[in-house]
């Protein structure tokens, strides 16, 4: 996961019934879908996001952390998540804060180790079990551009 195991905060997105924790700190800020503008502009991004001055790429995925190549109806949420080389937005359903206390991590199972899985581990809340990923993973899944990320972030600074 993106930052120090013992963040205080995970934010948990949510794809249909499928729960991913990020640390708070790799999740920038939480947007309204609604204020994403959908037209493609990048190789697999259904739009853009303004925030922090630029745009940036928006993704989704499906409950099985694929990339989709339509805007679901149901992601109301766009989370603003952070890689080295800048920002790229992910829609959700919904999006959670929760207290990192209290709650049990465990390695990824052998059964779901594969080649370019986004999954770092699995989480046990309160409320079932959630997957562990981190920006960095999801960037990958969707195909982030890093070069056009990295242009962005030149041009708000």
């Amino acid at each position: 996961m993106d930052g120090p195991s013992h963040s205080a905060h995970l934010v948990l997105l949510h794809f249909g019934r499928t729960r991913v924790a990020l640390t708070q700190r790799a999740v920038r800020s939480l947007e309204a879908a609604a204020d994403a503008a959908f037209t493609a502009t990048e190789a697999g991004a259904l739009g853009t996001i303004a925030a922090g001055g630029s745009h940036w790429p928006v993704y989704a995925l499906d409950e099985e952390l694929a990339p989709l190549r339509d805007v679901p109806r149901q992601r109301r949420i766009c989370a603003l998540l952070a890689t080295d080389t800048g920002l790229f937005g992910l829609l959700c359903d919904e999006a959670q804060v929760l207290q990192r206390q209290g709650l049990s991590a465990y390695p990824l199972p052998l059964v779901m180790r594969r080649a370019g899985t986004p999954l770092e581990g699995v989480l046990q809340t309160n409320d079932g079990v959630a997957l562990l990923s981190s920006a960095r993973a999801l960037a990958a899944v969707v195909g982030v551009d890093a070069g056009a990320v990295a242009a962005r972030a030149l041009e708000i600074a």
